[in-house]
């Protein structure tokens, strides 16, 4: 049985509002490139590769995490989606130590795959906010 991974509405809340003070331009900018990268996900190598690591060696991860810190809400609410768990390379590259979330081998939370990692991280971003 999976557990469901449910987001509280203060949560949604405060990070819309931040998501909001981001500048159209910026939005605009993250979202061409998060999109280009995500199309290479499941192609080439990268479709052979369960390690979400892989995809950071491309023209397209370099392109979106040259956006800097500024884009951390969007990843977020790109991380809230289970099927999005790709993305944490670039929330962990651009958040930094306190943010990434390591789960000890013999812990039953492993059992909940990258996509619950995924769920932590975004949670675990929005208590600090």
């Amino acid at each position: 049985m999976k557990l469901k991974n449910e987001f509280t509405k203060e949560e949604i809340n405060r990070l819309k509002g931040m998501i909001k003070e981001i500048p159209a331009q910026t939005a605009a900018d993250f979202e061409k490139r998060f999109s280009a990268w995500k199309k290479i996900w499941h192609t080439g190598s990268n479709a052979l590769s369960s390690d979400p690591y892989t995809r950071t060696k491309t023209a397209e991860y370099r392109e979106l995490v040259a956006l800097g810190k500024d884009i951390l809400p969007l990843l977020v609410n790109k991380l809230m989606d289970e099927t999005n768990f790709l993305a944490l390379p670039a929330f962990e590259e651009l958040a930094g130590k306190k943010h990434i979330i390591r789960i000890h081998a013999a812990d039953k939370k492993n059992l909940e795959g990258e996509q619950g990692r995924a769920f932590r991280t975004a949670k675990n971003y929005m208590a600090d906010l």
